[in-house]
């Protein structure tokens, strides 16, 4: 689409990143232009220059994208957070949720790219850890902090859950207080549950059904599989807990059933809690741990159903904002084409009424109306009188004989 005037918001974003990119030796204006990149859905510099009018050119913000300092960038965005909410983080209304998702490229210059297996399925590309903020009450998360993962033949490898617990420090470090920790089953370490009751933090995961477990600690009582263990549900929860619209009727339930469990291999006893589709049922669905053994069965839950949140988040980012797609190689490249996303999400999210939006819309609406509205500006931009030099720069940039080129002249530069 036509960029002939841009939002007043992404001024002001790159505002909050200015000293940043003055310490790198970014301009303010490719700065400005790379968060438009990604807030349009641009895939290509060179798309990015031929839609902004007023966009640095292709040479000139590829150099700007070898000197991103994407881990101050984060460092910022944290900070951002921790004032909007001015410490007021209470662990009934707040929890870190971390997961990775995948990101398909090609290229082997691309940092970080690999073979993984997603879903029963491979692919060719980077895997990317995120730790965010879920405000249950709103029920939106907010990024706080990622990391690239690797294959183990990878000279940069390291194990993904030191690198989960390093994100966490991380935040720990920036102010962050020890909230609830929840993830799904891929992370279902004794490992971690331990490191995180060493930090005195609460971790509530998913765990696999074949997770070996006995009640009580005695030297002769024998292991079973969770299944053998769990056979009937007697609590009651809510199915959709954050659901605030359920409609007529009675909203539908989940039964579950709790216990104390000592898990093979784990020092301390944690609360498991098996979750019924039915109160007949005798296997469940799905079991959950949680290294508080004081937590209701209903809190467990509700706090694992918080997680989604990161779910919606990562399809967000795919569907509206270009995570990821940037083709330039190397490891700066990379950090951009996942941190400016994520700062954008937590902007969107924070302070929408800097971008003129409702604070309850869904973020693909408001980048659809940042959208709409920028076209609006650049159609009626165009039509005014004195605006000639502008229609023959748009001309320029946008003639059909230089479609598959780099734009170089000076008028579409």
């Amino acid at each position: 689409m036509l960029i002939c005037k841009l939002p007043e918001g992404i001024r002001k974003v790159s505002d909050q990143y200015k000293s940043l990119c003055a310490a790198a030796d970014i301009g303010f204006a490719n700065t400005t232009a790379l968060f438009t990149y990604f807030l349009f859905g641009c895939s290509s510099l060179s798309q990015l220059a031929r839609q902004h009018v007023q966009s640095p050119s292709v040479s000139e913000l590829s150099e700007a994208v070898k000197k991103f300092p994407g881990s101050r960038f984060m460092r910022r965005c944290r900070s951002s957070i921790l004032r909007k909410y001015d410490g007021q983080l209470s662990p009934d209304d707040f929890v870190f949720a971390i997961d990775d998702t995948d990101n398909p490229r090609y290229g082997k210059k691309i940092y970080g790219c690999g073979n993984w297996v997603a879903k029963h399925s491979g692919y060719f590309g980077q895997k990317v850890l995120v730790l965010v903020l879920v405000d249950i009450k709103r029920r939106i998360a907010l990024p706080l902090s990622y990391a690239f993962l690797f294959n183990k033949d990878h000279p940069e490898y390291e194990n993904a859950l030191k690198k989960a617990i390093f994100l966490i420090d991380e935040c720990l470090e920036s102010g962050f207080p020890k909230l609830p920790v929840v993830a799904d089953s891929w992370f279902d370490s004794v490992d971690l549950m331990q490191e995180f009751m060493d930090r005195g933090m609460t971790y509530v995961a998913e765990v696999k059904s074949k997770r070996l477990a006995k009640i009580g600690s005695g030297q002769w009582v024998r292991y079973k599989k969770l299944p053998s263990i769990f056979q009937s549900p007697h609590g009651e929860v809510y199915a959709r807990p954050l659901d605030k619209n359920r409609g007529r009727g009675r909203p539908k339930l989940r039964f579950t059933e709790s216990r104390v469990l000592q898990i093979k291999n784990l020092k301390t006893p944690v609360k498991i809690v098996g979750v019924f589709n039915k109160r007949s049922s005798t296997i469940a669905f799905a079991y959950y741990a949680s290294t508080d053994r004081t937590m209701p069965g209903a809190t467990v839950w509700k706090i694992f159903r918080s997680r989604w949140c990161i779910e919606v988040l990562f399809r967000d980012l795919k569907q509206n904002l270009s995570f990821g797609k940037l083709p330039c190689a190397g490891k700066n490249a990379s950090d951009l084409a996942v941190c400016l996303p994520l700062v954008l999400i937590v902007s969107l999210r924070t302070r929408p009424g800097l971008w003129q939006m409702e604070e309850n819309l869904t973020i693909g609406t408001m980048v659809e109306r940042i959208r709409s509205r920028t076209l609006d500006k650049s159609i009626a931009a165009l039509s005014i009188e004195a605006s000639k030099k502008l229609r023959t720069l748009v001309m320029a940039r946008r003639d059909p004989s230089r479609v598959n080129k780099k734009p170089v002249n000076r008028a579409a530069a």
